[in-house]
């Protein structure tokens, strides 16, 4: 059975993301790193990573959900 895990983060923090996920290879076994990405920045450099494993969402894409959550930023 596959673990998920969840982060968000923007390009200040994308090292952070980085660690996250070399750590999860190494010692997370079978697991899925979902990756809420809060700026275009972050998602472009995900992209080009193209890491094993990981599902990039742009904030976008979870804002789309509800149109009440952008109102909701400060």
């Amino acid at each position: 059975m596959s673990e998920h895990y969840v982060t968000l983060f923007d390009a200040g923090f994308l090292p952070y993301a980085l660690a996250l996920h070399a750590s999860l290879v190494r010692h997370g076994g079978d697991f899925h790193l979902w990756a809420v990405c809060l700026d275009d920045a972050a998602v472009a450099a995900l992209g080009r990573l193209a890491l094993p494993g990981v599902s990039v969402i742009p904030l976008a894409e979870v804002e789309a959900v509800d149109p009440r959550l952008p109102a909701t930023k400060v």
